[in-house]
């Protein structure tokens, strides 16, 4: 079992959720399995399966899952479809599951986005990296879609059941710069809505760089803050390739972790950076 993700599960008792995106059942789509630690570590496998089998090949299902409150959201970045020209457009597509383990949803941003008019997410591999928040009793959750426009990459932000739908600016980033390679949800500013962080490991010219985006209503808009650029300025060491929010001093406000884990001074060791009140602690 090639395992890529992992989460806790209290959705009807306590559970690990693992998922194995290299899983092959019949077209290597991948396979989820709830895992109890309570009973003899037995896990079980978890029949997901739904819709075209050939846009499942290889799929990567539970490539990344994140928990929100009663609700879990399970992403498979290389679904795919075919194009009028035959072609394989990987649009990634996500599945909304409740505590009861019942389907909530299916969708896949880049397949409503990719219109004749707006051809540029035709590869976002959207669910690369997800993460969400709960609003107004909704659910909203951030997906990572590093192939968008020519692999500038962006974040979508998606309410389940509802119309509104966000994506962050591609203009501050170039071709290849990789942005929603990994996403964190958090409240760094102490906005009402919460904020967005969002790493583009190849961009700054293959430094890397990190994007924070504040959460707007009225109008509604993913709003950049502030950007983060590799402190050590080293090519290639992957700053941003993941990205993780958590307070850590208990004063309400998270602090930002990023990963860097091609960093190196003689054999790729790998850095993890914390920024906290606009310090950097390596």
């Amino acid at each position: 079992m090639n395992v890529h993700s992992i989460n806790l599960c209290y959705f009807r008792k306590k559970c690990i959720i693992v998922s194995a995106p290299h899983f092959n059942r019949s077209h290597k789509e991948g396979a989820i399995f709830t895992c109890n630690p309570n009973e003899n570590n037995t896990c079980n496998y978890w029949n997901l399966d739904s819709g075209n089998k050939e846009n499942q090949r290889d799929q990567r299902m539970g490539f990344s899952m994140s928990v929100i409150n009663d609700f879990l959201l399970i992403c498979a970045p290389l679904w795919h479809r075919k194009a009028n020209n035959a072609r394989l457009m990987y649009l990634g597509r996500c599945s909304v599951l409740n505590k009861s383990h019942q389907f909530v949803s299916n969708f896949s941003v880049c397949e409503t986005e990719n219109t004749d008019s707006n051809v540029y997410h035709g590869y976002c591999e959207s669910g690369f990296s997800t993460d969400g928040i709960v609003y107004n009793n909704k659910y909203l959750f951030y997906l990572g879609a590093p192939g968008s426009y020519l692999s500038k990459g962006v974040i979508f932000a998606e309410i389940q059941g509802t119309k509104f739908r966000l994506k962050t600016s591609e203009e501050r980033l170039k071709d290849y710069s990789y942005m929603g390679y990994s996403v964190s949800s958090g409240n760094f500013t102490g906005n009402e809505y919460g904020d967005v962080v969002g790493g583009a490991p190849r961009a700054n010219n293959l430094k890397g760089m990190v994007i924070l985006y504040s959460l707007k209503f009225s109008p509604s808009r993913l709003e950049l803050l502030n950007i983060f650029e590799n402190p050590d300025d080293q090519v290639g060491a992957y700053f941003g390739a993941t990205v993780c929010a958590i307070d850590f001093n208990n004063d309400g406000k998270d602090e930002l972790l990023v990963g860097s884990p091609y960093y190196s001074t003689f054999a790729d060791e790998g850095r993890v950076y914390i920024y906290t009140n606009n310090k950097i602690f390596v």
